[in-house]
């Protein structure tokens, strides 16, 4: 029937973008490395997550530091334009509307279209030693770095927590040629597409299933500057499928911060406190307790 509608070149853009972030998800994974690490600011911070088995995933728009926010919606703003240049002289209404709509939504973090959220987000970090993160994140020095030992997480345990791990991009290249990539996907499933009964739909579908894909690759882009963190993040709430997270509040430094708790039995088996160093400057009598912390933890 010719005008019988097409399920899978409707629903294409989503199925490609899936695909897209499975395979992320992927070389992600391949990546892992046998430790991680995270930092708590102070001895009551440490007490807190040990104590309660939780850790705090602060909503991200809520980060210390917006630039980061807007670092990869500017690199994604600045493909599709290039990508929407190139295309503009062929006058095709579903491109039109498929650069209109993605470049409107280049932020993903701050956008609640299609019920997609921004997600909470877990710093981690591959070196447990370094100076400068001991300075930015263990309250120089007076911290403390929780040691995780790692092993493959099995994305479907991770998935039904809403929960994925991600390695920080730094690399500009990098960046650019995953955002090309997933544009010229979905700008190639709608030129596939033209004459299907469906066709009138392919520019705002296409951009409802390149935000979801934005939304995994910029949560990962940071600036080159920041490469010495070599950061992973655990994230919660990305899913449009899953129930939305409820967020709860807490104050810092005269703003409210919005975040989620993160059970340590929601990532586990992949991830075990192995041990809690201190830091240089911490208060010896906190330390003393700390192995006492940990052993309650673990039983």
């Amino acid at each position: 029937m010719p005008n019988e509608l097409n399920l899978d070149a409707h629903i294409g853009s989503f199925v490609a973008a899936q695909k897209e972030i499975e395979r992320f998800l992927d070389d992600n994974y391949a990546k892992l490395p046998d430790r991680l690490h995270h930092f708590a600011p102070d001895f009551g911070a440490l007490k807190s997550i040990l104590g309660s088995k939780q850790m705090w995933a602060s909503h991200a728009y809520d980060m210390n530091d917006k630039r980061e926010l807007w670092y990869g919606s500017y690199i994604v703003h600045a493909c599709l334009e290039e990508k929407r240049k190139l295309y503009a002289p062929r006058k095709i209404f579903q491109l039109d509307e498929f650069f209109d709509m993605a470049l409107e939504r280049s932020n993903p973090y701050s956008n609640s279209f299609n019920g997609l959220q921004a997600p909470f987000v877990i710093s981690l970090c591959e070196d447990g030693n370094s100076n400068s993160q001991w300075e930015k994140y263990g309250n120089k020095g007076k911290g403390y770095c929780l040691n995780f030992r790692t092993t493959k997480p099995l994305l479907p345990d991770l998935a039904k927590r809403n929960l994925m791990l991600l390695k920080v991009i730094y690399d500009i290249n990098t960046q650019v040629s995953l955002i090309n990539t997933a544009i010229q996907k979905e700008v190639n499933h709608i030129l596939a597409h033209l004459n299907d009964p469906s066709a009138i739909f392919m520019g705002m579908g296409a951009s409802v299933a390149f935000y979801q894909l934005l939304l995994i690759y910029t949560i990962s882009f940071k600036s080159k500057n920041w490469s010495d963190e070599r950061e992973w993040r655990l994230v919660r709430g990305t899913s449009p499928i899953l129930e939305p997270v409820v967020p709860e509040t807490r104050e810092k430094d005269g703003s409210t911060i919005r975040f989620t708790r993160v059970e340590f039995s929601d990532f586990a088996p992949f991830s075990r406190v192995q041990d809690i160093s201190a830091g240089a400057k911490a208060i010896p009598e906190e330390v003393a307790q700390v192995t006492g912390l940990l052993d309650s933890f673990r039983s």
